[in-house]
C-alpha cells in the first residue's frame, strides 16, 4: 500500500505477489488431492478386504472341528481368500490360518490373518 500519495490501494507489484502467493498453494492443495482420493480408495479396499476375512474367520470358528478343512474363495469377484488348518500334536485345538489377496495400486496386495478353535475332545 502506498502511503503519502493521498490514495489508498495496493501497487500492482503487490497483487501479482499476492496471485502468485495464492496460486502456489492452489496447485499444492490440488496435488495432493490426487494422493488423497487414492489413499481413501486404497484405505476402503483394504477395510473390504478385513471384513471379508473375519466373516470367514468367523464362519470356520463356528464349524465343529472335524468338519474344518482347507479351502478357498473368491468374493466379489476380486478378493481371493485362501485358508489353511492346522492340527498339532496335542489335537485339542486348530490353527486356522486365512490370506487374502486382491488388487491394490502397485500390484496384488496380500494380507494374513490367523486365530485358534479350540477342539473339545
Amino acid at each position: 500500500m502506498v502511503i503519502g500519495s493521498g490514495r489508498a490501494g495496493f501497487t500492482i507489484i503487490e497483487v501479482v505477489v499476492a496471485i502468485l502467493i495464492l496460486s502456489v498453494g492452489i496447485l499444492a492443495i490440488a496435488g495432493t488431492d490426487g494422493r488423497m482420493t487414492r489413499m481413501i480408495a486404497r484405505g476402503s479396499q483394504a477395510t473390504a478386504a478385513s471384513t471379508h476375512a473375519q466373516s470367514q474367520l468367523e464362519r470356520l470358528r463356528s464349524l465343529p472341528c472335524a468338519a474344518l478343512a482347507n479351502g478357498n474363495a473368491t468374493v466379489e469377484g476380486v478378493f481371493q481368500l485362501e485358508w489353511t488348518i492346522a492340527t498339532p500334536a496335542s489335537g485339542r485345538y486348530r490353527g486356522i490360518e486365512l490370506v487374502i489377496r486382491y488388487p491394490s495400486t502397485g500390484g496384488t496386495r496380500e494380507d494374513r490373518f490367523a486365530t485358534t478353535r479350540h477342539c473339545v475332545t
